[in-house]
């Protein structure tokens, strides 16, 4: 039998990454299966998934926006205007916090004004 086959290492095989360049790889992707009708409808009810939270994480939002105009309503009667300033600065951050927590851009943009404008006016005050 042939002794140098048995004393030289077997060459090693090269995996499938080294033997293809990785545009090749990439574009595999492209020429994958058409999914599945199982896949499709995954994914559409991913999407309603996504929309459902997305709907009830802005109707929290509301909710507290809205009890917090009732507080103020029924707590401003109270208090002198250097209170009413103080609890409204302090309920814009915390309406803001809430806003970008619960994901509402709308609401982020208008008290993120809304605070810009009004901490403005106090300070022209002070002039």
């Amino acid at each position: 039998m042939n002794t140098a086959d048995e004393s030289s290492p077997e060459p090693r095989k090269p995996s499938i990454l080294e033997t293809r360049p990785i545009a090749e790889v990439l574009a595999r992707g492209a020429d994958a299966s058409p999914p599945l009708p199982v896949d499709e409808s995954a994914a559409a009810l991913e999407l309603r998934l996504q929309k459902e939270m997305d709907g009830r994480q802005e109707d929290k939002f509301w909710a507290f926006f809205i009890g917090t105009i009732l507080l103020d309503m029924a707590m401003f009667q109270h208090l002198p205007w250097i209170g009413i300033i103080c609890v409204f600065l302090l309920e814009l951050v915390g309406l803001l916090g809430l806003a970008k927590r619960f994901g509402n851009e709308f609401a982020t943009i208008l008290l993120a004004h809304l605070y810009q404008n009004f901490c403005d006016w106090i300070g022209r005050g002070r002039n």
